[in-house]
């Protein structure tokens, strides 16, 4: 019976080479095709990110336009921050941080 046992190692230990070996090869190719792919993510994020800094600047250019369209229909004394934020949509805190006050 013990004879039986060490007969079979030589092939229990091939066959764990080979496993190792396929592994091995498996690896290298997987990371050959993830290094590729995670350099175009890299592009994709570096392209969102030149968007996203983009959009303040289309953002403020909208606000002195509804300024001077309130200005012209109410006129300076009558106009005032409540207005302008309910004709913009945005926050109060938003305005001020733009503007400080109305003479801005």
């Amino acid at each position: 019976m013990k004879q039986g046992r060490l007969s079979a190692i030589p092939t229990v230990m091939s066959l764990l080479a080979a496993f190792l070996a396929v592994s091995v090869v498996g690896g290298f190719l997987g990371a050959g095709l993830l290094i590729p792919a995670t350099a175009m993510m890299g592009t994709v994020v570096k392209s969102g990110t030149e968007v996203y800094e983009a959009l303040p600047t289309e953002f403020t250019s909208v606000v002195p336009q509804q300024q001077s369209e309130l200005l012209a229909s109410d006129g300076y004394r009558a106009l005032t921050m409540e207005r302008v934020r309910e004709r913009s949509g945005v926050g109060k805190a938003t305005i001020y941080r733009r503007y400080g006050s109305k003479e801005e």
